[in-house]
């Protein structure tokens, strides 16, 4: 039998740390820093380091990856109308740790870089780049050998309104994969910074994006409902429903964007009554048992 020859010197894998260290605790006043900026861009208010994360703009786009199985799964999917699922899903994931998140990470330097190599252990490669300064603009770009690729250019618009703050994610994402040839994208929802004055911050994203096949001309509506006290709905819901270029809908996806997405296939739609929002019907649709889509991995 043939032994390895010693050449072959065997690489060693990367460390990665465990925990980043501690948040500095200083007491400051938010509101003696924001009440000058009411109406404001925030990108020209120069904020207090210690209202920042530990980490970069880009690290933080390229954190969208963390549930990138959700692609490799989609790239295997021989149906398009359920890689839709899957592709919904991976859109929601993204959102998953901004509900803990209060701090905002730094603005890079104009052409900072960050990459992200997982080809080992996970298939794919990503890349961000800051390409322009004012206004902070970053394009990101990652490929897998599971058969996708991921690219968005993002630049964030925000308001501040005195008692919250807004964060509108300008730009598109594209999902391309090799097998079908199928080409993705859609739009990031507005995060709303809640209690800027007082109390303590809380997150929340609201608004209403469509993820358009343009090979195939599936589409899905996908609402994230704002939070309301009154409502009696589960709070960070989001729902969705996808269809296929008639019109006709396929599956029904519903979860939170905080903790899981299920789907389930439509049997039949029917027009129910009237909803009472303007006289508009509400579409009744009936659905075989739900399935798990994603599930957040507990937090580190």
């Amino acid at each position: 039998m043939n032994q390895e020859s010693p050449s072959q010197e065997l690489v060693p894998l990367k460390k990665r740390r465990t925990r980043i260290p501690d948040k500095p605790n200083y007491s400051l006043n938010l509101w003696s820093i924001m009440k000058n900026c009411i109406g404001k861009d925030l990108s020209k208010i120069p904020m207090p380091v210690n209202f920042n994360e530990p980490i970069s703009m880009l690290q933080r786009l390229s954190e969208d990856l963390e549930y990138h199985e959700l692609l490799d799964k989609a790239a295997k999917c021989h149906s398009s109308l359920e890689q839709m699922c899957y592709v919904v899903a991976f859109c929601v994931s993204a959102y998953s740790t901004t509900v803990y998140r209060t701090g905002k990470p730094f603005n890079p330097l104009l052409g900072e870089t960050f990459e992200l190599d997982r080809q080992r252990e996970s298939g794919y490669r990503s890349l961000c780049e800051q390409v322009s300064h004012h206004p902070p603009a970053a394009a990101h770009h990652a490929i897998s050998d599971r058969g996708w690729t991921l690219r968005q250019e993002i630049t964030v618009a925000s308001k501040f309104r005195g008692k919250y703050l807004s964060i509108m994610p300008l730009g598109t994402i594209h999902a391309i994969f090799e097998k079908s040839n199928n080409h993705y994208t859609w739009k990031k929802v507005t995060t709303t910074v809640h209690n800027i004055i007082v109390g303590k911050l809380w997150i929340d994203q609201s608004g209403e994006i469509d993820i358009v096949n343009h090979t195939t001309g599936d589409r899905c509506h996908l609402k994230f409902a704002p939070y309301s006290y009154f409502s009696r709905d589960v709070a960070r819901k989001v729902t969705g429903v996808v269809m296929d270029k008639a019109g006709k809908a396929h599956y029904v996806l519903s979860g939170t964007w905080d903790e899981k997405m299920e789907f389930s296939r439509v049997m039949q739609s029917s027009r129910g009554g009237e909803n009472g929002t303007e006289g508009k019907q509400k579409t009744v649709y009936q659905t075989l048992k739900a399935r798990e889509l994603w599930k957040r991995n507990p937090l580190p």
